[in-house]
Order: structure tokens, then sequence, then C-alpha cells
């Protein structure tokens, strides 16, 4: 049996042999609230800054935002991060260049 609680969770009935189990699911998944509520409020932030944004995409004098993020691989989890952090913003279009060094000095 699926119930829906509008904006919030769908709810399921799952009978299992001998007893009857509840459990509840996002009514959206992970990548539907990136795409809409995420990044949605990511470009209203960027709009209020003074960017423009056209199609989904942030422009900065009407040029695409290209940004480089330096870290080092003495923290493994940094460049993983960095990743991560670069997958977000080309979602709004914006172009990522990971640096990484061997050590914070070098960066």
């Amino acid at each position: 049996m699926f119930k829906t609680n509008p904006g919030k969770y769908i709810h399921i009935n799952v009978i299992l042999p001998g007893r009857q189990r509840e459990k509840y699911q996002p009514a959206l998944s992970r990548q539907e609230i990136v795409d809409k509520v995420m990044n949605k409020e990511a470009l209203k932030h960027f709009q209020a800054s003074g960017m423009t944004v056209q199609d989904g995409k942030v422009l900065r004098n009407g040029q695409p935002i290209k940004l480089r993020m330096a870290t080092y691989i003495a923290r493994p989890e940094l460049p993983q991060m960095a990743q991560i952090v670069q997958a977000s913003a080309k979602q709004v279009g914006i172009e990522m260049e990971i640096q990484v060094a061997e050590n914070i000095d070098e960066v």
C-alpha cells in the first residue's frame, strides 16, 4: 500500500512473512533533491550576487565562470572532496580545475 504525504515521504507498508513492517522512503531521490532544490537555491544566490543565470548556468559579465581549486595529497580525502565540489559546480555551469600538489607549500 502506497500513501503519499505531499512534500514529505511516501509511506509504504511492507508485508513480511508473519508480520507487517512499515518503512518510509523519501518522496524525492537524492539526485532529484540536488537537481530541483539545491541547484535551484544555488542559482538564486548567484543571481542575488549580481551574476547572470542563463539556461541554468552561471555567467559573470556574459562569460562562463572558471575556477581553480588547489589541494594536496598529504591528506588523501582532500582531492576526493575537490572532485565532489567540481561535480557540483559543473551542474550549474561552473568549470573548475583541480590542482594537486605534493604538499601545501607548493600550492
